[in-house]
């Protein structure tokens, strides 16, 4: 049985093993064949993060506005089935 388990992590193990593989060499090619100068690459990359950053802060202004306001009208529904 245990024979059974060792073997059946087998290619799993290589499969993980051929992912990581392939992370380095595209990582190394990347780097290798850049467009860009890897200062101009962070400045690039941090622009768009601070964006979707900014982007998805604002969205979760609005989301946490919008709850808030679901919340009052449900209590206030809530007091009138009670009340009634």
């Amino acid at each position: 049985m245990e024979n059974e388990t060792r073997s059946s992590k087998k290619p799993y193990a290589a499969s993980v093993g051929f992912l990581l593989a392939g992370a380095i060499v595209g990582a190394a090619l990347g780097v290798l064949f850049a467009p860009k100068a890897g200062v101009d690459t962070r400045e690039d990359v941090g622009s768009w993060l601070k964006a979707k950053t900014q982007r998805r802060r604002i969205q979760l202004r609005a989301m946490k506005e919008t709850l808030a306001a679901r919340r009052e009208a449900l209590r206030a529904r809530a007091k009138e089935l009670i009340g009634a």
